[in-house]
């Protein structure tokens, strides 16, 4: 081979070679085209009783205001405490105490047993969704939607988290849903957005946002381009009884 030719062959080898060594973007939530239909099965409600129920009485049968109204609220499947596991993550609420004050959490079920537990306080998630393993250890974290609907307008923030050895990894969340239509505003619109990831130690996250105005033929319009977020700490907060 002529060396001319060799040195572009090897150009476009080490061209090549870096492209695909550039981690994926992933998919953490998107708003706009989110599943409505229930991901609950019978099982999941057949194991709550059985293993959730009791351990949930015994956290907070006592806690002031808190009147027992258990039920299962999501689940999804994945592997949430290590490499490889066949898992269902059950969310559930066992009372409810006013705004934000709900009692209720995460457990995560294999082979119909509860093999770990993380309690939510300061926040009411009602959906659940696995998610896509954005530090690369080989865990799916938990994507916990929380919608709050005040004054006619609605909004959802998505947190992520992720089962550690004896702890929980909160990533923070971030407010992927807004709209206005229960109000006397002069202009009624819906935001919805698209929250991804490019894996890592670190992961960097990314928002692109769609609109949706009364009138408007195209049920989502494109409102901001991908640009990196810094999700929050906010109240919630998690904690792993097992």
């Amino acid at each position: 081979m002529r060396p001319h030719l060799l040195a572009a062959v090897l150009a476009l080898s080490v061209v090549s070679s870096a492209a695909h060594a550039q981690p994926q973007t992933r998919r953490v939530y998107s708003a706009p085209w989110a599943p409505s239909e229930s991901t609950v099965r019978e099982a999941d409600r057949a194991v709550a009783r059985r293993e959730i129920l009791p351990a949930a009485r015994r956290l907070w049968s006592r806690a002031p205001g808190c009147s027992e109204t258990f039920r299962v609220i999501g689940a999804a499947d994945g592997a949430f405490t290590g490499r490889g596991l066949a898992q269902r993550a059950v969310l559930y609420r066992f009372c409810e105490a006013g705004r934000d004050q709900a009692r209720g959490g995460v457990a995560i079920v294999e082979a119909g047993r509860m093999v770990a537990h993380v309690t939510i306080e300061h926040a009411t998630p009602d959906a659940l969704q696995t998610g896509p393993d954005v530090d690369e250890n080989g865990v799916g974290e938990l994507v916990l939607v929380d919608s709050l609907r005040e004054n006619g307008v609605i909004t959802a923030d998505v947190a992520l988290v992720q089962l550690e050895p004896g702890g929980v990894r909160s990533f923070g969340a971030i407010t992927v849903y807004d709209e206005n239509f229960g109000t006397d505003q002069p202009m009624h619109r819906e935001m919805a957005s698209i929250l991804t990831a490019t894996p890592g130690p670190t992961p960097v996250f990314e928002l692109e946002t769609y609109i949706f105005r009364e009138g408007m033929r195209a049920r989502w319009v494109g409102l901001d381009r991908p640009h990196r977020v810094t999700l929050a700490q906010g109240r919630a907060t998690y904690r792993r009884v097992r």
